[in-house]
């Protein structure tokens, strides 16, 4: 049998080719998780069905081989012996149940299934860690799961119609690890709770072990969609003014939101890119008769026209953000002729919310601001919901947020003692803004907003001596009024990811 050779993207005859052309619904076989970790079978089957759901996408056909591996060189040496019997005699090889694999017997049904099957992925439990966790809502289970799935190509080489060879690719290894803590349920006996009743804390574990998988199964999923042999590619069905279609759906894991390239075949340069699309509503090919999926051109180059190629750009929909610009904060009650507006700083981050809700460019926006003025300073955090509406590349962002804010004080000094002031406020802020998209991963972006905050008038006061550095919190005073409401504009980058 040839070595096992590593080499990312399959076999160096398809990368030599490099035309992917229609995806083809692929199969894969799977095997047992190998565990690095002990456990009891119980909790493995947790883990086992764990591994799967965050591996397995709808775009393959899956086949158990009811071994565990570690090692692929292990089962490359089974193989080989396979192979070796089938060019005596194939069919007394495929009936054989005794070839020997470590401790445990394969049959050759297993063996030709493997061969057959094209794709293999081997999961490996790196990583289990549990355990009680306090936190200020009170105690829970925390769960921290590591796993390692290594995807590899099967390519058998036929001599005269005969087995002579298998080959082993390995197509990619995915290292991942995420952690949640899960509150234990209660239990009320009699009037009273009473917690870790053994029902309730594996209720506990087997939510825990699900936190990480879902964390898991994202950065996954993008990391196998970027392998070329399981991406997406049709052909453009359709193509008008401001949209085009493609045959495959839901069942091929197709989302709403999510990117293509667009690519046009030309003689002299092979593969040229001409333009993006975003998924606008997902088909399903059960359907009778098969319902396309819709994507709206977002970046068209060149013209895009039917029988054109897209091919699926992988991406988690998440967005980061760094913009610079002005907010209010009215400091005039602090110094006479001090300004109302500030310098600010400000980063966030946007989740697409589609694939949970079904609806088109809703976003999840966290975001985190500094602004610096000459009396008063003002870091804060909010966070709520942005809608987006594309025109090619140019698109309109609608939203709310609402959040807390610190407020401090220029400090005030004496001889002995320095006084520091700070104080809450809470408020929303509504926005809109433009975005104009300049690559699939790069936009440039505008907002103005307008702020609605409270603005009280009590100040919490610290008081440190200068002596021997020691604080001491007196309490609360009334004092100037700094109002942060009021129109806020930024401008900056967006890297979406």
């Amino acid at each position: 049998m040839g070595p096992v050779w590593a080499q990312q993207g399959g076999t160096k005859e398809e990368l030599e080719k490099g035309k992917i052309g229609k995806y083809e619904r692929k199969s894969i076989s799977y095997f047992q998780t190998y565990y690095q970790v002990s456990m009891d079978r119980k909790h493995q089957e947790v883990i086992e069905r764990g591994i799967r759901g965050a591996v397995e996408q709808g775009r393959f056909d899956y086949n158990a081989i009811p071994i565990d591996v570690d090692n692929i060189n292990d089962l490359a040496q089974v193989i080989a012996r396979y192979v070796d019997q089938v060019k005596l005699d194939r069919a007394k090889a495929q009936a054989r149940e005794d070839y020997r694999f470590k401790e445990k017997l394969v049959t050759g049904a297993d063996l030709e299934r493997i061969i057959n099957s094209a794709y293999i992925y081997i999961p490996i439990l790196t990583k289990y860690k549990e355990g009680k966790i306090v936190t200020w809502t009170g105690t829970c289970l925390g769960v921290t799961v590591g796993a390692q799935v290594t995807f590899y190509h099967i390519k058998p080489l036929y001599v005269n119609g005969q087995l002579d060879d298998v080959q082993i690719a390995v197509l990619k290894t995915i290292v991942a690890e995420s952690s949640k803590c899960q509150s234990e349920a209660k239990v009320v006996v009699n009037g009273k709770v009473i917690r870790g009743e053994p029902e309730n804390r594996w209720n506990a574990f087997e939510s825990a072990v699900n936190g990480p998988f879902t964390g898991l199964a994202r950065k996954i999923q993008v990391t196998l969609r970027k392998i070329p042999e399981f991406q997406l590619a049709a052909q453009v069905q359709s193509s008008g003014s401001n949209s085009i279609t493609f045959e495959f759906g839901r069942q091929s894991d197709v989302e709403l939101d999510a990117g293509y390239k667009v690519y046009e075949e030309m003689a002299s340069k092979g593969k040229n890119y001409i333009g993006y699309v975003k998924v606008r509503k997902v088909g399903d090919e059960k359907a009778k008769p098969p319902v396309s999926s819709r994507a709206q051109k977002i970046i068209q180059k060149e013209k895009i026209e039917a029988g054109t190629e897209i091919k699926e750009y992988p991406q988690l929909l998440l967005n980061g953000y760094l913009r610079g610009g002005i907010m209010p904060i009215d400091q005039s009650q602090l110094a006479s002729g001090a300004s109302s507006i500030a310098p600010a700083l400000l980063g966030g981050f946007e989740y697409d919310l589609a694939r949970f809700i079904g609806i088109s460019e809703l976003w999840g926006n966290v975001e985190g601001h500094f602004a610096f003025g000459s009396k008063a300073s003002n870091l804060g955090v909010e966070g709520g919901l942005v809608k987006k509406f594309y025109i090619r590349r140019l698109a309109l962002d609608l939203g709310v947020r609402g959040g807390l804010d610190l407020i401090g004080r220029d400090p005030v000094q004496n001889e002995s003692h320095d006084y520091s002031y700070y104080q809450d406020q809470f408020g929303l802020t509504g926005f809109g803004g433009l975005e104009l998209l300049l690559t699939p991963w790069l936009s440039f972006t505008g907002q103005a907003g307008y702020r609605i905050y409270n603005h009280p008038d009590t100040w919490v006061m610290e008081k440190k001596e200068k002596e021997n550095n020691d604080t001491e919190n007196p309490g609360t005073i009334n004092g100037p009024v700094v109002n942060t409401s009021g129109p806020a504009i930024t401008f900056g980058i967006t890297g979406m990811f």
